[in-house]
């Protein structure tokens, strides 16, 4: 996490934090194009770490409206329940919520879904569904992560 935030503190950008081992990083930016700072994020990555990262970009605004909404605050939370967030870098379209043998997703946004994975449900089933669904350029985070990054 310390290299990823000094690949974001060289491109200079101000306040570089990264947030747990979850790949987070918050930044501050005059630049407020959002396809052009994807791609010189995604450029300055290739080139430090030596592949290819997807980026999904979301201002501190966008993450603290997300959070407000309260998207799990209609269910019936049980021990063993995670509730995620896939945040994707287009428009997701489909018809929801969709049930699937361990887990529920909703839409939340244009570019958001919720999830709620069942006890006996497995993250990695929910990652292959929203992949082969959705495509790949995505990044799920754990509402928990959410909370603490609205904090910050």
């Amino acid at each position: 996490m310390q290299d990823l935030e000094q690949v974001f503190e060289q491109m200079g950008f101000i306040n570089s934090k990264t947030l747990l081992a979850s790949g987070n990083v918050l930044f501050d930016s005059i630049e407020k194009n959002e396809e052009l700072l994807k791609k010189e994020i995604q450029e300055a990555l290739q080139k430090q770490f030596g592949f290819s990262i997807p980026v999904v970009l979301r201002t501190k605004e966008e993450i603290v409206q997300l959070v407000k909404k309260r998207p799990f605050q209609y269910e019936v939370i049980e021990n063993g329940m995670r509730l995620q967030i896939t945040f994707f870098d287009k428009k997701v379209t489909g018809d929801f919520p969709i049930h699937e043998k361990g887990f529920t997703l909703f839409a939340l946004g244009e570019r958001e879904l919720g999830s709620v994975i069942q006890p006996e449900g497995k993250t990695t089933e929910l990652m292959t569904f929203i992949d082969k669904t959705f495509g790949k350029n995505s990044t799920t985070r754990n509402w928990n992560t959410l909370q603490k990054l609205t904090k910050i």
